[in-house]
């Protein structure tokens, strides 16, 4: 599972990247609720396991051009 965090204009904005697997979890499915219960626009997305690793990569990817171009 991976979280991602940022916030705009005072909203906080959360993405949630995880497998079938961890999405049927019990803590998971607790620490979802526990998120949407604050002030947060929440975003889940849900993938199979074998295309898991390419949406990490293209996250951490993304994530480091942002903090090169800052």
């Amino acid at each position: 599972m991976r979280v991602l965090k940022s916030k705009y204009n005072q909203i906080t904005y959360i993405q949630i990247y995880l497998t079938k697997e961890e999405m049927q979890n019990e803590v998971t499915q607790e620490k979802i609720k526990e998120i949407k219960s604050t002030n947060t626009k929440v975003a889940i997305f849900v993938s199979g396991y074998n295309d898991y690793l390419k949406i990490l990569e293209k996250i951490i990817m993304f994530e480091v051009e942002k903090d090169n171009a800052m």
